[in-house]
């Protein structure tokens, strides 16, 4: 017979498992418009904006600010420890004006070439 565990100890695990990060992200749309947005799986989620699916097929998710404005470029993203966290930061960056948001762009470099250039496994490495 299994011992018990204490709720709290339950709890603790139970949640331990679904404990994810969340990335806010800009792109930077064909006609050079910047679209902000919250997502777990970035890559999945530009794709999406691509109007791509895993699979490679085509789709129809995706915002309908950027169905217009393919193809989109991940210009930059920051990883946070959870969704309200990631929502809070896309809310101050949709506050930023768009030099603000090109200076932020600047600041973070190259850091999200790899992932730009497919290579899904790259780790998305986010400016401040």
């Amino acid at each position: 017979m299994a011992a018990l565990m204490p709720l709290a100890e339950t709890h603790a695990n139970r949640y331990r498992c679904r404990a994810m990060t969340f990335s806010v992200y800009i792109v930077r749309c064909a006609d050079a418009t910047l679209y902000t947005g919250v997502a777990k799986d970035v890559a999945r989620r530009i794709d999406e904006h691509n109007g791509l699916t895993p699979a490679g097929t085509r789709s129809k998710r995706g915002a309908s600010y950027t169905s217009a404005r393919r193809p989109v470029a991940l210009v930059y993203t920051a990883v946070l420890a959870s969704r309200s966290d990631a929502q809070k930061e896309e809310a101050r960056l949709k506050r930023l004006s768009r030099g603000e948001k090109l200076a932020l762009i600047a600041a973070a470099g190259n850091k999200v070439a790899a992932i730009e250039g497919g290579n899904r496994d790259a780790p998305l490495i986010a400016g401040p």
